[in-house]
């Protein structure tokens, strides 16, 4: 019952499905739907197989093409070969005759390379010998860098042993210095006290008279003294020869006795009396040429202690001067030794900016250059090879990076005074193989008049570049009519209206024909104008300062020589102060030794007139004694007094 809903309930498509499955019709329908199927598949097919045909029709025709230039291009390849046959049967007939006269070129080359090789050995030679030289002039330089330095140092110590001994010298001149005052002041109280001693002498000369007159007397009486001593002793021996004697004959032979021994006595006395007047008259004349000897030494003494005093202020101002001298001359040595550093200073500036700005140029380029510039100083040709051309302008600083960018490697033309000149330094590169190299001769330049245009914020290259009237030939031939612009706007502007190359502060270009070069550049890489300008105010500092040496050198050798005629002249002084104190001391022995021969004269003299008094007093008594023995001899009794 349920399926008869069911088929009540079907749509006509439901039931038409079931009739078809239940008559076995389906069957068909897939089979139709698969046939439809696979004709659209044939259809799509076909249509993809006539779009293979169509391509391959026109592959066809291409190949077809290709087939007809390919047979043009066998003939004209079969042409080509039958020209390149003949080109190259001529080429070959050529090539042989070029061969053989290579081959003859070649034997003249091996000649000439055999002479070459020779040539070279011979430079390897030398250049192994340079080499050595050159290592043992390194080995000398580095020996002598060290000697200097070890100079150097030892010069330091010696400078500070100089300001020591300086310090110490002038200690000593001080303490000379007092003690010249202290000596002169003990020569002067020397002076005033032989001043004194000569005074009392005078004085002592003068109240000599008077002290002889009284001596004089005191020996009179003293003599009458003895005398009357002797006789009285002669009474009282009288008196007592009365109890010793018995007879006359007795008394008269002892009186005789004593006679004889009183005869002798006084004959004694009176040779020594003699004696000593002799020893006194020689010892007053010694004591008077010793007292002339004194006199004359003490008037020498005194001339020579002023030729003296005179020799130690000549001394003193030999010391000062030689002490300002020596002052200058260590200054003199301080700036030299300053002045050398500064100049190796400068040297090392130089070389280093050198060597920078050779660093910045093609190796080819900078090769040549130098070989050149060394070449044209070995053959004295400095005159007519001037350099770079980079060496000869001078840029200011807002301009350069815009000059050095239009200008490029012409800034390291080398420029030459004369064709010539140019055309043998070309040919010394190009024969050696020394690199590449421009070469400029100024003579062959003209001067040209260029006109630009007036504008705000344009200005020519030309007038930017300052250099040697010389040199503007060659100015005008690397920047022409080019300017230098504020704005890249105004560049394009003054290119296209005018027709003139331009270039702006950073170096973005427009050429005359409206290609523009530009972009980003480092601002570090345009320093070939301030390194040449660098080198160029080194190198002007470098020849002010060697031209310093000589003269500080002069002024050394002069101040030297001063101070050496100084040292002389105080040398000489001081010979001239050391004789004269030797004869200083000479003469004060002299006039010492005199003042004690005067003194031991005198003495002397004093003892002989004592010895001769006492002999006068003793002839004195003898004659007494003599004159009372006869007197009593005579007489006849023996209690008889005289």
């Amino acid at each position: 019952q349920g399926k008869v809903s069911e088929l009540t309930m079907m749509t006509d498509s439901q039931r038409l499905g079931l009739l078809k499955d239940i008559s076995g019709a389906g069957v068909y329908d897939e089979r139709r739907a698969e046939s439809v199927k696979i004709m659209e598949d044939t259809a799509m097919r076909r249509t993809q197989t006539e779009g293979l045909v169509q391509e391959i029709e026109q592959k066809l025709q291409t190949l077809e093409e290709e087939q007809r230039e390919l047979r043009e291009c066998e003939k004209l390849e079969a042409r080509r070969r039958t020209l390149e046959y003949a080109l190259a049967d001529r080429e070959w007939r050529s090539a042989q005759e070029r061969i053989e006269e290579l081959q003859e070129r070649r034997a003249e080359a091996s000649q000439l390379l055999q002479q070459l090789q020779g040539q070279v050995a011979s430079l390897r030679q030398k250049s192994g010998q340079a080499q050595a030289d050159s290592e043992r002039l390194e080995e000398q330089r580095r020996q002598t860098a060290e000697n200097l330095a070890g100079l150097e140092v030892e010069r330091d110590k010696k400078m500070e042993t100089l300001a020591k001994a300086q310090l110490a010298a002038e200690e000593e001149g001080r303490r000379q210095r007092e003690g010249e005052e202290k000596s002169a002041e003990r020569l002067a109280e020397l002076s005033r006290a032989r001043k004194e001693v000569v005074e009392a002498n005078a004085a002592v000369e003068a109240e000599r008279p008077q002290v002889n007159e009284a001596e004089e007397q005191v020996r009179s009486l003293e003599q009458q003294r003895q005398v009357c001593n002797a006789e009285r002793e002669q009474l009282l021996a009288r008196q007592g020869r009365r109890q010793q004697f018995r007879t006359l004959e007795e008394r008269n032979r002892a009186l005789d006795e004593e006679l004889r021994v009183r005869e002798e006595k006084l004959a004694d006395a009176r040779r020594k009396m003699e004696i000593s007047v002799q020893r006194e008259k020689k010892s007053e004349t010694a004591g008077l040429e010793a007292n002339k000897v004194a006199l004359k030494g003490r008037t020498d003494l005194a001339s020579r202690e002023t030729q003296l005093g005179g020799l130690g202020k000549a001394l003193r101002s030999l010391g000062e001067r030689l002490d300002g001298g020596a002052e200058k001359l260590r200054l003199l040595h301080q700036d030299r030794h300053k002045a050398q550093r500064e100049v190796e200073q400068l040297r090392q500036e130089a070389r280093h900016c050198q060597h920078r700005l050779e660093g910045t140029m093609p190796r080819s380029n900078c090769q040549a250059v130098t070989a050149i510039m060394r070449w044209a100083q070995e053959k004295g040709l400095q005159d007519r090879i001037r350099g770079t051309f980079l060496s000869h302008i001078e840029v200011a600083s807002t301009f350069r990076a815009a000059v050095e960018s239009f200008a490029g490697s012409s800034l390291f033309n080398v420029l030459a005074m004369d064709d010539e000149a140019a055309a043998e330094a070309v040919k010394y590169v190009r024969t050696r193989r020394l690199g590449a190299v421009v070469v400029t001769p100024i003579s062959q330049l003209p001067l040209k008049d260029y006109s630009f245009p007036q504008m705000e914020g344009v200005k020519p290259l030309v007038d930017v570049v300052k250099c040697p009237d010389w040199v503007r030939p060659a100015v005008q031939q690397v920047f022409g009519k080019a300017v230098v612009c504020r704005s890249m706007e105004l560049c394009e502007e003054v290119a296209k209206r005018h027709g003139i190359d331009a270039i702006t502060l950073d170096g973005d270009r427009v050429s005359r024909k409206g290609v523009i070069t530009g972009g980003f550049q480092d601002p570090q890489r345009f320093v070939r104008i301030s390194l040449a300008e660098a080198i160029r105010s080194a190198q002007l500092k470098l020849a002010q300062a060697e031209e310093k040496l000589p003269k500080l050198d002069m002024e050394i050798d002069s101040v030297s020589e001063q101070v050496n005629m100084m040292h002389s002249e105080r040398r000489e002084t001081q010979e001239q102060r050391s004789k004269a104190r030797m004869e200083l001391q000479r003469l004060a022995e002299q006039v010492k030794t005199a003042e004690e021969t005067i003194s031991r004269s005198q003495r002397e003299v004093r003892d002989h007139q004592e010895w001769r008094h006492r002999m006068q007093v003793l002839i004195g008594e003898c004659e007494a004694s003599i004159e009372a023995k006869k007197a009593e001899r005579a007489s006849r009794s023996l209690s008889t007094l005289s």
